[in-house]
């Protein structure tokens, strides 16, 4: 039966029914991003200047896993000179030709907690005038094992960190302040002496850029509260520069680490916690630094390499 006509005189219009709109696809900001899920079965060889220094950090998120998602196709492929490993998750060096044949030199140290956290480097050229592992400023140094290696050199020194996460629910947040009060210390005490690499898992956002969900996240995720951006920037000051961030202000989308939940990774869901950090006079030596987008699978996080340029080449312009 067809519907009957309103009466005469009736201008009263029925409720208009809201069409539910069907939600756009989440997608990477930047589109030219790979959102491949595991590591590529081929890398070729990574290019570096002649005369160039490459810096290398990787979290590997347990060496042993990466290991068997092809950790070692990433090894081959990067001719970096100085490499930081970080949550190993093992507590002594491992009998790794692939490791040992790429580089002469190595220190990996572990936790006091089996089987969580860990870090190693790993370089060629000089050997390191001195090796420290832990954080000598924290009133725990004991818990700072497995989360710092420092190596000085001639002309600088070279930080490797896996900064503590301030835990699920923050519960863990006045581990990470103390952290961060010593490492502040530490930090500019040795740039009075010489020049400082420091470079890791920081486990901190520097701004709303190196995170995709940032109003969601903001003070109720580790990594991304008042409390440590805070602190990041004032171990920064005005003595240290994220290398990445002066070098490419206004990129969108590139970050270190998707989780493997809730397809993060093609959704480009991600977050920029894994930096490079040099002393201010360090900066003008950099030649660039790099987010290797392409490189994962054998982690939730890709590497991040940093280039310097050579000394008498800076020296002659």
């Amino acid at each position: 039966m067809p519907p009957k006509r309103k009466a005469d005189g009736d201008d009263k219009k029925a409720p208009e029914t809201k069409k539910s709109k069907a939600k756009e696809p989440v997608k990477p900001l930047d589109p030219t991003q790979p959102v491949n899920k595991q590591l590529p079965e081929e890398l070729g060889a990574y290019e570096k200047g002649e005369g160039v220094t490459r810096m290398t950090c990787w979290n590997i998120a347990g060496y042993n896993a990466s290991v068997k998602k092809g950790m070692h196709r990433y090894i081959n492929a990067e001719p970096a000179d100085l490499l930081v490993l970080t949550e190993t998750k093992i507590d002594k060096e491992p009998n790794d030709e692939i490791l040992k044949s790429n580089y002469k030199h190595s220190v990996w140290t572990g936790s006091t907690k089996k089987g969580y956290a860990g870090i190693a480097v790993l370089w060629n050229g000089e050997e390191a005038r001195n090796v420290e592992t832990i954080l000598p400023t924290h009133p725990n140094q004991d818990s700072t094992r497995g989360r710092i290696i420092t190596l000085e050199f001639e002309d600088k020194f070279v930080i490797g960190t896996y900064v503590p996460n301030a835990g699920q629910g923050l519960k863990a947040m006045d581990d990470k302040v103390a952290w961060n009060s010593a490492f502040k210390t530490y930090l500019h005490d040795l740039n009075e002496k010489k020049s400082v690499v420091w470079l890791g898992d920081l486990n901190v956002c520097h701004d709303s850029k190196d995170i995709r969900n940032d109003e969601s996240n903001w003070n109720k995720s580790a990594g991304w509260t008042e409390t440590e951006v805070n602190g990041y920037k004032e171990q920064l000051s005005d003595k240290f520069v994220d290398a990445w961030k002066e070098l490419h202000p206004d990129n969108v989308g590139q970050y270190t680490y998707f989780g493997y939940r809730f397809d993060a990774r093609s959704k480009g869901i991600g977050w920029r916690i894994d930096s490079c950090v040099v002393s201010r006079g360090l900066m003008g030596r950099v030649e660039d630094v790099v987010i290797r987008m392409e490189v994962y699978g054998a982690s939730d996080h890709v590497p991040v390499c940093i280039d310097f340029k050579a000394v008498d080449e800076q020296a002659s312009k």
